[in-house]
C-alpha cells in the first residue's frame, strides 16, 4: 500500500507502506543532533505515538482502561481512570 503524505507548503512525499512512513516521521535524524539526543527524541516521539494510538483505541471502545494499564505498566489492576 503506497502512502502519500501531503505536506503544507512543500512537495508531497510518497512512501512504500505505512510502516516506512511511521519510521520516517517518528525517527529523529538530524545532522546537528548528537546520537544520544536523537535516540532520546525518537523514543519520546514513539511514546507519544503509542499514547495517541491508545487514546484512539479507547475512544473507539476497542480497549478498556484496564487493558491500557496492562499495556503501559504490565499490571491490569492499576488505578487508571480516563
Amino acid at each position: 500500500m503506497t502512502v502519500t503524505y501531503k505536506r503544507y507548503f512543500k512537495e508531497n512525499v510518497e512512501y512504500e507502506d505505512l510502516a516506512t512512513f511511521s519510521e520516517r516521521i517518528l525517527d529523529v535524524e538530524d545532522y546537528d543532533t548528537g546520537i544520544i539526543e536523537a535516540a532520546a527524541a525518537t523514543a519520546a516521539n514513539n511514546s507519544r505515538a503509542i499514547g495517541r494510538l491508545l487514546e484512539v483505541l479507547h475512544t473507539a471502545d476497542v480497549l478498556t482502561e484496564a487493558e491500557i494499564c496492562l499495556i503501559l505498566t504490565g499490571d491490569s489492576n492499576g488505578g487508571l481512570k480516563l
